[in-house]
């Protein structure tokens, strides 16, 4: 089923959502989807609700929420990719693959041997605009709960210095030797059944009784109310960990400076309400990269971290694995082989995904 994103809350009530602008020319005249047809919306706290075609209009599409729950398709970590800014276009496919295998957020880094230098404003807002439309689409392809947010480039010095403070860090180094990506694997199983068991509340679900609600779209939808459960929260690190996930160099996300051409514009209508853009209790969006930080911030619920510095294509200068070293940042192996660059994170990804999420 096709999946789309609000930036908000759906509460408990509302039970007509206008998708408008570029989705909604997706699902009209890419899609080709029709009148009684079934989408997913998930909202900012990671509640997938699953919705039929009521109309179309000129400029939006109208959906009815015929069921909603809570999504469990998020992995059980915060995990950030810090990455070496590559050459040619190779960014957009790491983007791409880290989104498919569950990071949460993927930040450029100038290191010392990066061939690209993103020095022009203009070309770099250019560049975060299009990897953010890539995070977004790829985010909708697989199935996730939120959008993982690209940040602005950052020095090599902001990474380390972003990352010492991570429950789990690591750099991954072709000349490592010793230490090897199981140690921080086993680490990580072993926070992630701490964490589990400080946070046993269980997600609440909504379901909508009628099985045969789906055929009958037209009957009336009565939405019981759902939880999310904020309460378990770490303040230590869900307050760390907002004030990285805006333009990365330590602001809140209020202040991104990040602009998108895509004119992403969704509306929710409450049941007593009349079906126009004027009478609508969700702020309007225009910018991905604010959607991303909306729901990236609202799904956080005490989640431990892991972050790890990936290399450019000519790997981390001496002084550059000095300086990570000094401040308590490891060094590991990833094994006897060389990874290039663009296989680094997806590889790391893909052993974090399997020890954490297959069972």
């Amino acid at each position: 089923m096709p999946k789309f994103f609000v930036s908000d809350v759906i509460k408990d009530g509302e039970i007509n959502i206008q998708i408008l602008s570029e989705d909604s020319r997706h699902i009209r005249d890419v899609l080709r989807m029709k009148i009684g047809e079934g989408i997913t919306v998930c909202d900012s706290s990671g509640t997938d609700h699953e919705c039929v075609i009521e109309t179309f209009e000129n400029d939006f599409v109208v959906v009815k929420i015929i069921l909603s729950k809570e999504s469990d398709n998020e992995s059980p970590f915060e995990i950030i990719v810090y990455q070496g800014l590559p050459k040619s276009d190779k960014m957009e496919s790491i983007i791409q693959k880290c989104v498919e295998l569950g990071g949460a957020r993927i930040v450029p880094v100038a290191c010392a041997r990066s061939i690209v230098k993103l020095t022009d404003k203009k070309d770099t807002d250019k560049k975060i605009a299009r990897w953010n439309k890539i995070a977004y689409e790829a985010a909708k392809q697989c199935n996730r709960s939120i959008i993982p947010q690209i940040g602005q480039p950052i020095s090599f010095k902001e990474a380390i210095h972003q990352i010492s403070n991570v429950q789990i860090s690591f750099i991954p180094w072709e000349c490592e030797e010793k230490d090897g990506l199981k140690v921080i694997l086993k680490n990580a199983v072993s926070l992630f059944n701490q964490n589990r068991l400080m946070n046993s509340k269980d997600a609440v679900s909504t379901a909508i009784t009628d099985t045969d609600i789906m055929t009958d779209y037209a009957s009336k939808v009565s939405i019981d109310a759902f939880n999310n459960p904020d309460n378990n929260t770490d303040n230590g690190t869900d307050n760390r960990t907002d004030n990285r996930t805006g333009n990365n160099t330590g602001n809140n996300t209020d202040n991104t400076t990040i602009t998108n051409s895509i004119n992403y514009d969704t509306n929710i209508i409450s049941s007593n309400e009349s079906k126009n853009t004027e009478n609508n209790n969700i702020k309007k969006v225009d910018n991905v990269a604010e959607i991303n930080s909306n729901i990236l911030i609202a799904n956080k619920k005490s989640k431990p971290q892991i972050a790890f510095i990936v290399g450019p294509e000519g790997g981390f200068d001496q002084t550059e694995i000095q300086l990570a070293k000094q401040i308590g940042i490891p060094t590991v192996t990833l094994g006897k082989r060389i990874l290039r660059t663009e296989t680094v994170a997806p590889a790391i990804l893909a052993m974090l995904m399997y020890e954490m999420e297959l069972q």
